[in-house]
């Protein structure tokens, strides 16, 4: 039996900031735009600010190997790690519109916290902190190509050196004997004998 009485819907509920924030339009993002990151925790006071890394500067230590066609790779300015975003999960930081405006208003704490301050010095002098800076900091452009899948580095080999640079942290000494750059491991098998006849 269906109830034909009369339902009572309820008055729409009043948006939080960060629900609002989530429904507005999306942005055209480049690398090195300062942003706000949504921390995806209801309870944050507000959200983190972090640098979009341009994808001709990700590197292997940055942890990220691709990021889809709505995926971005910041880095933050509180801690200086390195995370994965849809653009969903972004806003600009600009300090004269919201949510910069918002958060501001509603909380006393939030233009002293050490990483806001440090988003704002880089929009003001254009100068990061050393350590916020990665290996290629500043070496490619602003547009970022997307999807992007990290390519491997061809293995630069300089043939009157006795060493390879693989990456800037691994070196491959070479044996000058036999050519042999030290890499096979323990145990494993010869590489058969070539048929050069």
């Amino acid at each position: 039996m269906v109830d034909a009485s009369a339902t009572v819907l309820e008055a729409p509920r009043e948006q939080s900031p960060a629900q609002t924030l989530l429904s507005e339009e999306k942005h055209r993002w480049r690398g090195r735009d300062v942003v706000f990151v949504d921390p995806l925790d209801t309870s944050a006071a507000y959200w983190w600010p972090a640098m979009i890394v341009p994808t001709d500067e990700i590197d292997t230590t940055m942890g990220c190997t691709q990021l889809g066609a709505d995926e971005y790779l910041v880095k933050y300015f509180e801690d200086f790690k390195y995370s994965t975003v849809r653009g969903s999960e972004l806003r600009a930081f600009d300090t004269s519109q919201r949510p910069y405006t918002d958060f501001a208003a509603n909380n006393p704490s939030f233009p002293k916290d050490k990483a806001i301050r440090g988003a704002l010095s880089f929009l003001k002098t254009g100068h990061a902190h050393a350590k916020f800076q990665w290996r290629q900091w500043q070496t490619g452009s602003d547009v970022l190509c997307l999807p992007f899948t990290l390519k491997a580095q061809p293995m630069p080999v300089d043939a009157d050196s006795t060493s390879v640079l693989v990456d800037s942290d691994v070196t491959l000494v070479k044996d000058d004997a036999t050519g042999d750059d030290g890499d096979d491991e323990a145990g494993s098998p010869e590489s058969p004998p070539s048929d050069k006849s």
